[in-house]
């Protein structure tokens, strides 16, 4: 999942297949707009994300989800995530894990 120049996975990668599959992912200040082609569940567990669910890039919508949150996204539902500071969350997904990023997202 591209999260910004330093975002890196921590274990396991964004994309890969298996039946449960949780990912630590970790990156300082940045913002995505894509979905997932299956369910996403996701804890934060340092920092902040901020997150808006719509159709286009939205950074105006961005809600805080400190320590301590858990969302759930379905499958193919278009969202923003974004970070102010360094931010952890883990992701856990069933089965075949892709980020999708639309074409009106890239210049």
């Amino acid at each position: 999942m591209p999260m910004g120049p330093d975002g890196r996975c921590l274990k396991g990668g964004p994309t890969y297949q298996a039946k449960r599959s949780p990912t630590p992912l970790s990156f300082p200040g940045f913002h995505d707009f894509h979905s997932h082609g299956s369910d996403a569940r996701v804890a934060v567990v340092q920092g902040v994300l901020k997150v808006s669910f719509g159709e286009t890039l939205d950074l105006d919508q961005l809600k805080s989800c400190p320590v301590g949150s858990f969302l759930y996204v379905p499958a193919g539902v278009k969202h923003t995530m974004a970070a102010d500071e360094d931010t952890i969350i883990i992701g856990t997904a069933i089965g075949h894990w892709r980020t999708v990023q639309p074409e009106a997202h890239h210049p």
